[in-house]
């Protein structure tokens, strides 16, 4: 199966769109962040919202949920930079209760982890209490989509000082790459922290380089192309 990984959006709905057309897809995984490109007015958010409910129909895609994105989904019990109730009501005339829940906060793609920021390993270390990776993410999965409807603080929304916050270990919404550890024979692909560039490193690969670039995984191959 060919599977298409699409990293942080931030309203460019055509250019994905774009690169959908390019690669044609078996199966298409995007990482978060569908929202805030900074600046914008609430007819982007609305117009992405109109695209995300079309997308998440769609039997081959996967969507997972971002930090911008957990602002929306929460209504606003855990808001980020970019963040603005204008939007909120924009977006949530689009989307509802039904479409959030169909979000995921992270995805195994063979022996890839797929999440919007990264597991590092000082917060698995800290929070798996004794439990195998795939055991820990699946049910703390659960934890957290509970978390965000009783609006308690779930350890994937952790978040540093580096991205303003105050907890000790960075969440898989928040881990900024240079919070980034890698953990012994796990590979992961994520995105959430932006530069020029793919950084790729050990056992991970970051791919938010501004939707410049995306990740195409087929015959148990990962491979990095360019949109343009």
């Amino acid at each position: 199966m060919k599977t298409l990984i699409i990293p942080d959006m931030h309203n460019k709905t055509a250019e994905a769109e774009h690169v959908i057309q390019k690669e044609n897809p078996e199966r298409t995984i995007f990482l978060g962040d569908y929202f805030d490109s900074f600046g914008e007015g609430i007819e982007f958010a609305h117009e992405t919202a109109i695209w995300l409910r079309s997308s998440m129909q769609k039997p081959d895609t996967v969507h997972l949920i971002g930090n911008h994105d957990l602002s929306y989904v929460s209504n606003g019990l855990f808001p980020c930079s970019g963040f603005d109730s204008f939007k909120m009501w924009a977006i949530g005339r689009i989307l509802g209760k039904e479409d959030w829940s169909k979000m995921v906060f992270h995805v195994w793609l063979d022996d890839w982890l797929c999440t919007h920021a990264g597991v590092s390993r000082q917060f698995f270390d800290n929070y798996s209490l004794g439990r195998d990776i795939r055991t820990f993410m699946k049910e703390e999965e659960l934890e957290a989509t509970k978390s965000i409807h009783s609006g308690s603080y779930h350890p994937f929304f952790h978040c540093t000082k580096t991205r303003g916050g105050f907890d000790r270990y960075p969440g898989i919404l928040w881990c900024d790459y240079d919070e980034f550890e890698d953990m012994t024979g796990i590979k992961q692909i994520f995105g959430h922290t932006p530069d020029s560039k793919v950084r790729k490193s050990g056992n991970h690969i970051c791919l938010d380089a501004h939707l410049v670039y995306y990740g195409v995984y087929e015959n148990k191959e990962m491979v990095i192309r360019r949109s343009g």
